[in-house]
């Protein structure tokens, strides 16, 4: 793309080195059917569509003019024009065999040798009045004594020019590039978005080269809104994907289909510029409004990598340098002198996203070589540390493992601070000390334990075969040389839903967090994970604290087991009040040393299924989880749990029914709400899957 960019600005100084030094003359006086026309001027009111408009005038040579090449040049005039001087036709210098019923903007003739040595000149300018902007002179016509045009005449078209020949290609290999590089790895949404935009993107710079007209004929400008609205739509959505933030407002579909429809409706080469520039606009600036509240969103938070500055202010820059266009095509004149930069901002948008998403590309392949390197080194050094840790199960260690900021982890890990501690150890801020990248660690200090143990490297195990936005992602996990085991988890920067409890009660707020949940146990559900222990305690909400865009990360696997195929009934066990760990009974010594026994209660009373207390932990299938779910919902619309002074499975049968969904938010869809009280009915086969509840509440938000 430099060497093009290059090429063309030696291209550009030498078309300006061939215009003379001198200043050239404007002729902005000129009469029309008699009357007088003062340049800059809007003549359609007085011109019926699909007839001409005749312009004549005399110029006065000044002696510098005279005995030279002469041209006369108009830097923008979307029309197709002809010149006739002293009662002789002149051809155009520029003669575009696309064009139909517009130029793209820059008109020149040169003058005859013979007539260029006249003191006068008689110039007829006759125009063809076959869409709106054809009879907006914004910019008066100029002689000066040049053979193809003044300076400024032939920077302004050197620039305007250059950038659809270099942008129409560049967009339209970077969509044929992205969409194949989806089409290999369907996992990353914004390589698709990404293509989408420039495919909406693209018909701008083409139509303002006047390439489209070949295909769309009269309707080119049509369709260029309507491609431009959906390119921000694209933009808005590809934004999100690559950021991991929830997925965009209906507004922006509600918006893209008012511009197709005024398209439609009054989309005819008369109409179209009136009625369907400006919302197009409207969208183009809220989609560089939406960007620069997301950047300033994240800065808040303390986030600034490159890539963020790179997606959020392209746009915004872009619609900065599509003012010129904006301002000519709402037809409030042209100040800029027929510069046109909107096709160069939209060219600039593609180069800078795909050189974030070729950032992100290197980077993922660094990961991967960390990763690798890794995987290397544990596979040397697995078998001997485990067993010199399960050597050492029998003693329990005198004190409880502690890190102090600075402190390493088997020389892979540097601690930066603490960030929690429960019954079965500390999590704590740690940075990679091979790339700096920081994660959480989490130490696992009842080394003398086997079951927490078991239970930690299956938090780990079932947690890595989970891949998906709103479920926290682990990245390693071992046992360091002192001993202890250790989970190193992605790093979420926020606060657990717990912690929102204040805000329980306010639907706006809950619902987007509601949806996502679900995306994340649909994800957990469909590798045949069942959690066993969702509550707001292991829900974490990434972002700014306060933000009504915060990601959800749900965490906390260990409970977690594979759905169970058959289980036996086990007698039920008392429980009281909810406590912020899992409640346990220990295996008998001559049970089967499982991680999770048929009958073990472990998990939360308020969250936990009916069905939990009759049949043992082992039991709990998908169904459970979503009753858990059913419970969430309901504190964060209601304010309140469904059963408040006792745990929820004894609500299910002492207790009224809890308040339907459809009372506690009116504003909700009845099928949606509908699916929220099945989350809580007493039977499993009652309940919805994760996946409808996921897609209900979308359509729902």
């Amino acid at each position: 793309m430099l060497p093009r960019l290059l090429a063309l600005l030696l291209v550009a100084i030498a078309l300006v080195a061939c215009g003379d030094a001198g200043q050239p003359q404007v002729l902005d006086t000129w009469t029309a059917d008699g009357h007088d026309v003062h340049l800059p001027a809007h003549l359609d009111a007085r011109v019926p569509p699909g007839s001409s408009l005749t312009l004549s005038t005399r110029a006065t040579l000044s002696p510098a003019l005279r005995g030279g090449p002469l041209t006369l040049s108009v830097t923008w005039l979307p029309a197709l024009a002809s010149l006739r001087v002293d009662g002789r036709d002149v051809p155009a210098l520029d003669a575009p065999l696309s064009d139909r019923f517009r130029t793209a903007g820059a008109h020149r003739w040169r003058i005859p040798d013979d007539l260029a040595t006249h003191p006068t000149l008689d110039l007829e300018l006759r125009v063809e009045n076959t869409w709106t902007q054809a009879t907006w002179l914004d910019n008066p016509p100029r002689l000066s004594r040049t053979p193809a045009g003044d300076r400024a005449f032939l920077a302004t078209y050197a620039f305007d020019t250059g950038v659809v020949l270099l942008g129409v290609p560049t967009i339209a290999i970077l969509c044929i590039l992205y969409i194949a590089l989806y089409l290999r790895d369907r996992s990353r949404p914004q390589n698709a978005w990404f293509a989408l935009e420039g495919v909406g993107a693209i018909w701008y710079p083409a139509m303002m080269g006047g390439l489209a007209q070949p295909i769309l004929g009269h309707y080119d400008v049509a369709v260029a809104g309507p491609s431009l609205a959906f390119s921000a739509v694209a933009t808005v959505h590809f934004t999100n994907a690559y950021l991991r933030l929830p997925r965009p407002s209906r507004a922006w579909w509600v918006g893209l289909a008012l511009v197709v429809v005024a398209a439609v409706v009054r989309g005819g080469p008369f109409d179209a510029t009136r009625w369907v520039a400006p919302p197009t606009c409207v969208m183009l600036f809220a989609n560089a409004g939406y960007h620069l509240v997301v950047l300033r969103r994240f800065l808040r938070a303390g986030s600034r990598p490159t890539n963020l500055l790179i997606i959020t202010l392209s746009w915004p820059l872009a619609v900065l340098a599509g003012g010129t266009d904006f301002v000519a095509w709402l037809g409030l004149g042209d100040p800029f002198g027929g510069l046109r930069a909107g096709s160069l901002g939209i060219s600039a948008v593609a180069v800078l996203q795909s050189i974030a998403l070729s950032r992100e590309h290197v980077k993922s392949l660094r990961e991967i070589e960390v990763l690798n390197e890794e995987l290397r080194r544990q596979v040397a050094a697995r078998s001997r540390q485990l067993a010199d840790a399960l050597a050492r199960l029998g003693a329990a260690p005198r004190r409880a493992v502690e890190l102090a900021p600075g402190d390493e982890v088997d020389g892979r890990y540097r601690v930066v601070r603490e960030l929690g501690q429960g019954g079965a150890g500390r999590v704590y801020e740690v940075e990679r000390t091979s790339d700096g990248q920081r994660f959480a660690l989490k130490v696992v200090t009842a080394a003398n334990d086997p079951m927490m143990l078991a239970r930690a490297a299956r938090e780990a195990q079932l947690a890595s075969e989970v891949r998906h936005a709103n479920v926290v992602s682990i990245v390693d996990v071992d046992v360091s040389t002192e001993g202890y085991l250790f989970l190193v988890m992605e790093l979420v920067d926020g606060r657990s839903l717990r912690e929102e409890r204040p805000r329980f009660g306010r639907p706006e707020w809950a619902l987007p967090i509601l949806a996502q949940i679900a995306q994340g146990l649909a994800a957990i559900h469909a590798r045949g994970i069942v959690h066993r222990d969702l509550k707001p305690a292991n829900v974490l909400l990434a972002g700014p604290e306060g933000d009504t865009a915060a990601v959800v990360k749900i965490a906390d696997f260990g409970i977690a087991n594979v759905a169970p195929e058959e289980v036996a009934p086990m007698p039920a066990r008392s429980l009281g009040e909810d406590a912020p760990t899992a409640v346990d009974r220990k295996l008998p010594p001559t049970s089967d040393p499982t991680i999770t026994a048929t009958g073990d209660l472990l998990g939360t009373p308020h969250y936990m299924a009916p069905e939990i207390v009759p049949l043992g932990v082992k039991a709990a299938q998908p169904p459970a989880d979503v009753f858990a779910y059913g419970v969430i919902a309901f504190e964060m619309l209601a304010g309140r749990r469904p059963y408040e002074n006792m745990p929820t499975f004894l609500g299910l049968a002492l207790a009224p029914a809890p308040t339907s969904f459809a009372t506690l938010v009116p504003s909700l869809p009845a099928a949606t709400a509908a699916l929220l009280d099945a989350c809580l009915a007493r039977e499993p086969g009652a309940r919805p899957t994760a996946t409808k509840l996921a897609e209900a509440l979308l359509r729902a938000g």
